[in-house]
């Protein structure tokens, strides 16, 4: 599975970011945690098994934890 970085927790002081706003690329203010669609994230690709991408509103989309074990990062597929 691949997908565009839609995450919560990145860099320090932490911030969300998402590739796909209303005219590009999002993030909210450092040390600041919203959720993605709090900064207006679209949505993003991702990218199956079987080859095929398809796009993913970020409504649809459900958080996981994208470290492992279970870490602070948050990402959303």
């Amino acid at each position: 599975m691949i997908a565009d970085v839609i995450e919560k927790g990145t860099v320090r002081p932490n911030i969300t970011s998402a590739p796909h706003g209303p005219t590009g690329p999002v993030r909210s203010q450092k040390g600041h945690l919203p959720e993605p669609e709090e900064i207006n994230s679209r949505g993003g690709n991702v990218g199956y098994l079987d080859g095929s991408v398809q796009w993913v509103p970020q409504n649809q989309m459900v958080e996981h934890h994208a470290t492992i074990p279970h870490g602070a990062i948050r990402g959303y597929w």
